[in-house]
This record gives C-alpha cells, sequence and structure tokens, in this order.
C-alpha cells in the first residue's frame, strides 16, 4: 500500500491537472473525468518509492511539471485575446 502523498505534492498536482484542463488540447481528459485522473496520477506518484522532503521538493515539483508540459504537447495553443 502507497503513502499518501504530502500536501504541497497533492495540491501541486491538482494545480498542474486544473491547467491542462484549461488549455483543452487535444487528448486532454474530459472535464468529467478529472477526479479519477487526479486520482490516478497521486496513486502512481505515491507508488513510487520517494521520501518526500518539501523544503527540497516544493520548487522541483512544479519545475518538474511545467517541464513536462513543454515536451509534451504537440502543439501549443495560441492565446485567446
Amino acid at each position: 500500500m502507497s503513502k499518501p502523498l504530502p500536501k504541497f505534492v497533492s495540491d501541486e498536482l491538482l494545480t498542474g491537472l486544473q491547467k491542462l484542463m484549461m488549455l483543452r488540447l487535444e487528448g486532454a481528459p474530459p472535464a468529467d473525468g478529472i477526479k479519477l485522473t487526479a486520482s490516478v496520477w497521486m496513486e502512481a506518484i505515491a507508488s513510487l518509492p520517494i521520501q518526500w522532503d518539501e523544503q527540497q521538493d516544493a520548487g522541483r515539483v512544479p519545475t518538474c511539471r511545467r517541464h513536462w508540459a513543454r515536451y509534451s504537447c504537440p502543439y501549443r495553443p495560441p492565446p485567446s485575446h
């Protein structure tokens, strides 16, 4: 059984998923599936053998999310004006 994620990790994960939903990218999870998507991501990350340290990792988690978003998007949507 995985240990629950620290609050700072789960909060950042949820923030990232909310931002993903706002972009409405092709292949993104449907709006009605966001809770299950968050649950699956949290379960997957919680299963990793990581000893979380908020002081060290608080900046790493959002950096990782931004890196993933930058390199996993096949295109960048134009800004809406």
